[in-house]
């Protein structure tokens, strides 16, 4: 008896530890969701993998589309980037304002394993749509969706018009390479309208031109261009003649477009006018002003619209005597030149007021005088010659004016 009660203790022991170690099996299946933490996407289906596995096998990255209408057309416009598993497909659903959808497959790739992928997607529709939803499938089931609402760009319309430069006199059309675009309404042209322009194309200046287009939503805008009216190029010269001490008139020609003239006497300006006609001016003149043969006067040509021509030195002597007549002196030339009449026989340079040097070859009423290149730094250096008869009488005392032409 007693050997029969240990067999029976034994036996209870071993059963006690068997139940102790066996497995416990859980009653959730294996193809159960589970919830993405980064993207808050449900997944499902495994394709074998375990729960976290599949969260991070599964993502819809990048999906930012917009909306826009041109006339009576709807655009909708996005990149997207996903990550997913090669057996599954990328689609769109296009959900409408008027309750209706749409969907296609924007996608398919046949590899294995998982792989991130992006594309662009463009759909054109007759009517608006409220929003798109993107999503990841399985041959069974929508894995990851992701959803983005729409509205339909408005934006204003823009106008194309630049700043303008024409010839006075020239024809001017303010509508000439003016256009318009709107993103909604496409092509704007035909509505651009012009609401301001001063533009008077016969007198140099600057004018403005203002622009209006109204789009279908109502935007307005308004565009400001400049027009710039240029005088035509001019260009004329004037040649006095000499003027004798005590006459009433300085005479002598003029080409080209020189409507009048300025006198200055000693460097200050005494007066405007003249009569320019068929190429002879006279510009009449107080004697009294005019005391010297080494008095400086000269004459500074003028367009109709005062833009400065010519200028000119007026030769003056006394009766029965001479005078030098100089051209003008280019910066950089070793020579001056000119003419003279009566008894010149010698001049002498100065230069900022300042004596330079004695000289000159005159012959058969031309002239020539010798100066150092560098010593004129300026088209407004001071520069004249005095003339003098072989006695040393002074003849005249004319400005010698500088161009860098």
């Amino acid at each position: 008896m007693k050997k029969r009660k240990s067999l029976k203790k034994v036996v209870t022991l071993v059963l006690a530890t068997v139940m102790v170690v066996a497995p416990v099996i859980s009653s959730k299946p294996l193809n159960a969701y589970a919830e993405s933490a980064e993207n808050n996407l449900t997944v499902s289906e495994n394709n074998g993998l375990d729960a976290s596995s599949r969260t991070a096998a599964r993502v819809i990255d990048t999906f930012t589309p917009k909306q826009t209408k041109v006339n009576t057309k709807y655009t909708v416009l996005y990149t997207w980037k996903v990550k997913k598993y090669t057996t599954d497909t990328v689609w769109a659903v296009y959900n409408f304002s008027d309750g209706t959808t749409a969907e296609r497959n924007i996608e398919t790739l046949g590899r294995t394993a998982t792989t991130t992928i992006s594309g662009t997607d463009v759909y054109n529709t007759n009517k608006p749509m409220k929003s798109v939803t993107l999503q990841i499938r399985t041959s069974k089931n929508v894995v990851c969706t992701k959803r983005t609402e729409l509205v339909v760009s408005n934006s204003e319309p823009v106008i194309y018009a630049n700043d303008k430069t024409i010839q006075q006199g020239e024809w001017f059309n303010p509508y000439a390479g003016v256009s318009a675009w709107d993103a909604e309404d496409g092509n704007l042209t035909h509505m651009v309208a012009v609401v301001k322009n001063n533009v008077n194309t016969n007198v140099p200046g600057t004018y403005y031109v203002t622009y209006e287009v109204t789009d279908s939503d109502g935007n307005t805008v308004q565009k400001t261009i400049t027009v710039t009216v240029q005088g035509k190029e001019t260009s004329g010269t004037i040649t006095p003649n000499i003027y004798t001490l005590g006459e009433s008139y300085i005479t002598g020609t003029y080409t080209g477009d020189v409507a009048y003239a300025d006198l200055y006497i000693n460097g200050v300006k005494v007066d405007t006018g003249g009569s320019f006609n068929n190429g002879y001016f006279s510009y009449a003149v107080n004697s009294n002003l005019i005391t010297s043969s080494t008095t400086q006067v000269y004459l500074a040509a003028y367009d109709k619209n005062g833009k400065l021509l010519d200028r000119k030195s007026v030769p003056i002597c006394a009766k029965g005597y001479g005078a030098i007549i100089p051209n003008e002196y280019h910066m950089g030339s070793s020579e001056i030149t000119g003419t003279y009449t009566g008894d010149v026989s010698y001049a002498e340079l100065y230069v900022n007021g300042s004596y330079v040097s004695r000289g000159g070859s005159f012959a058969n009423g031309y002239f020539t005088y010798w100066i150092d290149k560098n010593l004129v730094k300026s088209v407004t250096t001071p520069m004249s010659l005095i003339a003098y008869d072989k006695n040393g009488k002074v003849l005249n005392n004319p400005i010698i004016f500088i161009t860098d032409k």
